[in-house]
């Protein structure tokens, strides 16, 4: 952990910093204390035979229940439906304790939430849960509590991947409960594949890129006389790195101290990306985000679940599929999502833990539907049932595959530099919207992100 005065002087910038907003104000209520207070102090404990233990149905079923009167504090934006599910699950072992939402807005990358986390904590306001994408910074400051020894008792543990755990982790240690996690699979659209002979979406970047040769020898447009490509390179950094990755490049280090997209296998890489434009599969980015895909201008989409329902919508006679490999074998995506987290300084520790085994149970994956985080959910005959009637079933059964091969990416929200995270983008957008030299452009990103990261952990 970093040591207090790093601490205190982070605090400390952002309490000036916001001296004059009004971020939020402190409770006039006094929180009971974790234990007994002195009221409950004078009544007798109930012994075991006139204890009332949960009921079947819960993840508490056959422990105590607990009948103090208390109130956790969770900061979140918006989520209504997620808070009053848990809080419903909770109330079972806590029926007469409640959890204030405290709304927060959730600003560029979360900076707000996180800035209106921090002067909550630095002014002494009680704050228990939190909802973060900056786990891994708040855990190494210590602002956060250590869950290792908890996280076994989450429903959803024995069925996370590996890429899941990668989000809530840090140095091997678990720091927070990691929920609605998505990742990016393979969109392809029928109609062209079917013209250009080819039956099957590809099973490796080569046989893509045998695509892509056809593709080019066509001449193919849409109706309105459009150009068709291969594929684009939308979606930031959090969609594109699979490119990266399955072309033989490297993010980052090990543990997360150093940039290596400016490594030899990097270079060649993204000047593989580049020559995709250059040999008109691919058009320059641009930020039109899904447009070529709903207008049909797309061969493969690389993108997620939540542009389904607007394929449906475009009419796209589309397939979903598993990522293909690259040259070694790797198809590797990011890992999205956010964590909840139990603050430090929480009178309530154990009590918000129990908020984190609701939030990750059973019961709670089947009120909450609209996003699944226990991977075995994917195979409900009713959530299935569900999907197929409206035409969802085929990519959500790709995006659960994919789930299997993602991992944390830390340029989309680097906890240790964020400034990083708009270097890089802005890196991508000078090679593949400028056509700049590959080179040149990351390592210059790669020395002002090194410099940047080196800074905080020095």
């Amino acid at each position: 952990m970093k040591n207090a005065k790093r601490l205190t002087a982070l605090l400390l910038a952002l309490v000036m910093m916001f001296a004059l907003a009004a971020c939020s104000q402190p409770s006039t209520e006094q929180p009971a204390d974790t234990k007994q207070d002195a009221t409950q102090a004078e009544t007798p404990a109930a012994t075991a035979a006139e204890a009332e233990l949960v009921g079947a149905g819960s993840p508490f079923e056959g422990e105590t229940v607990d009948p103090r009167e208390f109130t956790l504090r969770l900061t979140i934006n918006g989520s209504d439906d997620l808070v009053e599910a848990a809080t419903q699950i909770w109330q079972t072992k806590y029926p007469n304790a409640t959890v204030e939402k405290i709304d927060s807005a959730w600003g560029a990358g979360g900076t707000d939430a996180r800035n209106k986390q921090l002067i909550m904590l630095s002014g002494g306001e009680q704050l228990d849960i939190g909802k973060v994408v900056w786990g891994k910074e708040f855990f190494e400051e210590g602002i956060i509590v250590d869950l290792t020894d908890k996280v076994e008792s989450f429903d959803y543990w024995p069925y996370l991947t590996e890429g899941q755990k990668s989000r809530m982790s840090l140095d091997g240690k678990y720091y927070g409960a990691t929920i609605f996690n998505n990742t990016v699979f393979l969109f392809y659209n029928k109609d062209i594949l079917a013209q250009l002979g080819v039956s099957e979406p590809p099973a490796t970047i080569a046989e893509m890129e045998a695509i892509g040769e056809k593709l080019a020898a066509s001449g193919m447009k849409t109706e309105d006389g459009k150009d068709i490509y291969l594929v684009n390179f939308e979606g930031g950094n959090w969609a594109t790195d699979y490119w990266l990755w399955a072309l033989g490049g490297k993010q980052m280090n090990d543990d997360y101290t150093e940039t290596l997209i400016n490594s030899p296998e990097s270079i060649a890489a993204y000047e593989r990306m580049q020559s995709y434009i250059e040999k008109g599969w691919a058009p320059k980015l641009d930020g039109s985000g899904d447009q070529a895909w709903l207008n049909g201008q797309l061969a493969f989409y690389v993108t997620g679940d939540w542009v389904l329902n607007s394929t449906n919508e475009a009419g796209i006679n589309a397939g979903y599929s598993i990522m293909p490999t690259g040259d070694t074998g790797v198809r590797t995506t990011s890992i999205g999502g956010c964590e909840f987290v139990v603050f430090s300084n929480s009178k309530y520790q154990d009590e918000s833990i129990d908020w984190l085994r609701a939030l990750t149970s059973d019961e709670f994956q089947k009120i909450v539907t609209r996003s699944v985080t226990n991977i075995s959910f994917y195979d409900d005959p009713e959530m299935q049932a569900a999907w197929k009637e409206a035409g969802l079933y085929e990519g959500k059964m790709a995006q659960k595959a994919q789930l299997e091969y993602t991992t944390y990416n830390f340029l989309e929200a680097p906890y240790s530099y964020p400034d990083a995270s708009s270097i890089y983008s802005t890196a991508l957008q000078k090679i593949l919207t400028g056509m700049q030299d590959v080179t040149e452009v990351m390592n210059d990103a790669a020395e002002q992100i090194n410099a940047g990261i080196a800074k905080y952990h020095g």
